[in-house]
């Protein structure tokens, strides 16, 4: 059965770079673009900045998205596809080098780029990592705004505007139900050039999509699907990490009746009501955005308690997390502020 909720956790990786994780459904997935510039082995992936050097690439390498450092820490880095296989020198089929478990990770195996196509896992034939997150976004109840929405930022000035409905650039505030954050950070073409960005996000996934194309997952502004298309090997994109849902973060296994939270939207003010709960003694709360930037918190009291949200600008998802007198993570809950 599939997760009926959204649980946070955190990954860092074998460089140190620290990454929010989200749960929806079966997978727990990063919320933020690969910053990893070592390959499973510890030795480093090659960085190319020039244009013709870029452009004659047979072999594994990353860079900055128009070769500006600045804009790693919201939208990662990009790789061709050889940087995902360890590539090092030029092979006749470069397609022949994408065996299971081979490719890029950030720490360990259980942590992949998911793929699209059925395949055998514990001995069952199951849906692909993001054909699985595609289909639980359509037949979830908690994600009307449709599946491209529910996995775009929400914030402002990324996305271009769109009159199509559905589509990540119409009316952005609704975007980002998923927590998932993908923000639109364009490509480096496999002749060196970069494509601009606001109009669409690409994600390298597992296997390729056929002798000089790797398969990409597709989010563009004015559409309201995921979709999965191959480009060139020597295209620039971002990637994501995605693994089978580890139980510690299911928020299946909490008792949704300790809290009720209300109302959800809520505009001025929200109230946390824990009276089934017999002592709420040293418990907190903090309301956090889908990265995890704190934004308020607070003591719990016994029954309602009652936040305002003047402190708190701009529409769109939020998270209630609730902790004992621990410290520990109780629950998280998902609301929407209009």
């Amino acid at each position: 059965m599939p997760l009926l909720a959204i649980a946070q956790g955190t990954l860092t990786d074998r460089d140190g770079n620290q990454y929010h994780t989200v749960t929806i459904g079966d997978y727990e997935w990063t919320t933020s673009n690969s910053k990893l510039k070592t390959y499973n082995d510890g030795t480093p992936i090659p960085f190319v900045s020039d244009r013709t050097a870029w452009a004659n690439l047979k072999t594994g390498a990353w860079c900055y998205f128009n070769n500006d450092p600045t804009t790693e820490e919201k939208m990662g880095i990009l790789y061709n596809w050889y940087a995902l296989y360890h590539i090092t020198q030029e092979v006749a089929n470069p397609s022949d080098q994408d065996n299971e478990g081979t490719e890029l990770n950030p720490a360990s195996a259980d942590w992949t780029l998911g793929r699209w196509n059925q395949y055998i896992k514990n001995n069952e034939i199951v849906d692909g990592e993001w054909n699985a997150l595609n289909k639980y976004l359509i037949n979830s109840p908690n994600f009307p705004q449709g599946v491209a929405k529910s996995l775009a930022t929400n914030e402002v000035g990324w996305w271009q505007q769109s009159t199509d409905p559905g589509a990540p650039g119409n009316n952005i505030t609704l975007n980002n139900a998923s927590a998932f954050n993908a923000i639109p950070s364009g490509l480096r073409n496999q002749n060196g050039d970069w494509d601009p960005i606001g109009f669409r996000i690409r994600f390298w996934y597992k296997n390729n999509y056929n002798s000089i194309k790797g398969n990409t997952i597709n989010i563009y502004y004015a559409n309201a699907d995921l979709y999965p298309e191959g480009i060139p090997f020597g295209c620039g994109l971002p990637i994501r990490f995605v693994r089978s849902a580890q139980k510690g973060l299911s928020l299946n296994n909490l008792k949704s009746s300790s809290f009720k939270i209300f109302p959800n939207p809520a505009k001025d003010q929200i109230t946390i009501d824990c009276a089934n709960l017999s002592d709420v003694l040293g418990w907190t709360y903090q309301i956090v955005t889908p990265l995890g930037q704190s934004l308020t918190k607070g003591e719990i009291k016994k029954g309602p308690n009652n936040i305002q949200l003047n402190a708190i600008n701009g529409q769109g998802i939020y998270f209630i997390k609730i902790y004992d007198h621990s410290n520990n993570l109780k629950e998280t809950k998902k609301i929407m502020i209009q």
